[in-house]
C-alpha cells in the first residue's frame, strides 16, 4: 500500500528560500536534541546549504553526521562526499562526521536507533543515495537489513558504497530535494503510479517524507 498520505510537499519561491528552510530545520533538530544523528546527501545541490549551516557556528559538539553514500575514493578526492562534508562542516570536530570508509562503520550504524533527520537528493533516473535502477544488487540495496551495501556495476564513474533503504528509513524525517520541474514531474509520476524505480520504493515505505520543491 502506498504511503502517500505521509508525503508532504513544501514549495518555495526560490532555491535560496528552500536552502534557508533546510538550514533552519537542521538547527532546530540539533537544538531539540544536541546528540542528534543527521544523514546528509552528497552532490552539488546541497553545498550552499552546508556552507550556510556551518557559517552559523557549531550547534553541538555531540551530534553526528553521516553521508547517505560515498564513492570509493580517498577522502581528499573531489568526488568524495565525506570529503565534501568535512570541507563544508569544518566548524565541527572531524570525529562528528562518521566515515563510510571506516572498517567499523556497520557496527556504528547499527548502534544508531534512529536518525533525527535526513536530507536526500534524487536523480532523473529515479535513484536516491547510490541506489540506482540498473545496479546489479538493487534488491539487496532495497531490502537488506544491513546498513550499507557496495554498489556494483551499472553506476557511473567509480565504485560506491551506499546506505541501504532500511538504514535510510530509520530517519524520522526525510527531506527530499526535488528542486527542478523535471525531477518534480518524475516524482509526481511515481507518486501516482508506482513503478520499479528506487524513488518509488522510498515513497512507498518512508515515514515523514517531505518533498522540497521550487515553484514555477
Amino acid at each position: 500500500m502506498r504511503n502517500t498520505k505521509k508525503t508532504t510537499f513544501k514549495r518555495f519561491d526560490s532555491i535560496e528560500m528552500l536552502n534557508e528552510y533546510v538550514v533552519n530545520e537542521l538547527v532546530r533538530t540539533i537544538k531539540n536534541n544536541p546528540k542528534a544523528k543527521i544523514m546528509l546527501s552528497g552532490g552539488n545541490t546541497p553545498r550552499p546549504i552546508y556552507k550556510k549551516f556551518n557559517a552559523l557556528g557549531t550547534q553541538s559538539d555531540r551530534c553526528n553526521f553521516v553521508s547517505s553514500d560515498e564513492r570509493l575514493v580517498p577522502v581528499n578526492n573531489k568526488l568524495s562526499n565525506e570529503g565534501m562534508l568535512r570541507k563544508y562542516l569544518k566548524n565541527y570536530d572531524g570525529s562528528q562526521i562518521l566515515s563510510l570508509h571506516d572498517s567499523e562503520i556497520k557496527k556504528k550504524l547499527k548502534e544508531i536507533p534512529a536518525y533525527d533527520i535526513a536530507l536526500l537528493g534524487m536523480g532523473l533516473d529515479g535513484h536516491f543515495a547510490s541506489i540506482f535502477p540498473k545496479m546489479v544488487n538493487l534488491d539487496e540495496a532495497l531490502s537488506s537489513n544491513d546498513p550499507i551495501c557496495n554498489v556494483k556495476t551499472g553506476v557511473p564513474d567509480v565504485p560506491r558504497i551506499s546506505l541501504t533503504m532500511s538504514e535510510i528509513l530509520k530517519a524520522k524525517i526525510i527531506m527530499l530535494l526535488v528542486a527542478d520541474q523535471e525531477k518534480l514531474s518524475l516524482f509526481e509520476d511515481v507518486l501516482q503510479a508506482p513503478n520499479e524505480k528506487p524513488i518509488s520504493k522510498l515513497i512507498t515505505f518512508a515515514e515523514g517524507l517531505e518533498a522540497l520543491i521550487i515553484k514555477n
